[in-house]
């Protein structure tokens, strides 16, 4: 085996190292936090435009039936 395959790069720590911990969970609960906005956003990019096309297909839709109903044929 060759000797830089088994050497350790040296760590740098600050003080005892004791939060070394607590940066690693909060860079983690930074990413899902973005990972969880940036769904949330593509979900509501989605949602408006199809709603509006649901709503105003529901608009003709109920007119059409209206006009069946009283016997007028558009």
């Amino acid at each position: 085996m060759s000797r830089s395959a088994t050497r350790k790069w040296p760590r740098i720590h600050f003080g005892t190292g004791a939060g070394e911990s607590v940066l690693v969970l909060e860079k983690m609960r930074q990413a899902w936090t973005a990972a969880l906005a940036v769904s949330i956003l593509w979900a509501s990019t989605l949602t408006f435009p199809i709603m509006g096309l649901v709503y105003c297909l529901t608009i003709v839709a109920l007119d059409r039936i209206e006009h069946w109903r009283r016997g007028r044929d558009p």
